[in-house]
């Protein structure tokens, strides 16, 4: 339980960081407190639903049978996620930072025409 515990803790401390630092890392100063909250509470819905629908996958088995089928079918359903999650993750392409709002840019300086 111990090494599980150990790779989890490893896994989380590496992906929160880093998640966070990719999603309000190109908002504007006044609206960063915005942006990380907006990300914090989708980080904790996500957490909410996938507890939900873990638990009505395993449902209320009764034998033992029925146990390992529900913890087996959980863990596929669980796996599946993961392979698309992360197949999703794959696709995603960092852009390029847009101008900067005019009430944002040093004094003097013209906006950026819109081509």
């Amino acid at each position: 339980m111990l090494g599980g515990m150990l790779l989890t803790g490893l896994g989380v401390g590496l992906t929160l960081p880093t998640a966070f630092a990719a999603g309000a890392g190109t908002l504007p100063p006044h609206r960063f407190a915005t942006g990380t909250a907006v990300l914090s509470m989708a980080r904790r819905l996500g957490l909410a639903v996938g507890v939900a629908i873990l638990v009505a996958l395993l449902g209320a088995p009764t034998t033992p049978a029925a146990i390992l089928d529900a913890f087996q079918r959980a863990w596929y359903v669980t796996a599946a996620v993961a392979i698309l999650a992360g197949l999703v993750g794959l696709g995603i392409r960092p852009t390029a930072p847009g101008p900067k709002p005019v009430d944002q840019q040093e004094p003097g300086l013209e906006p950026a025409p819109n081509p």
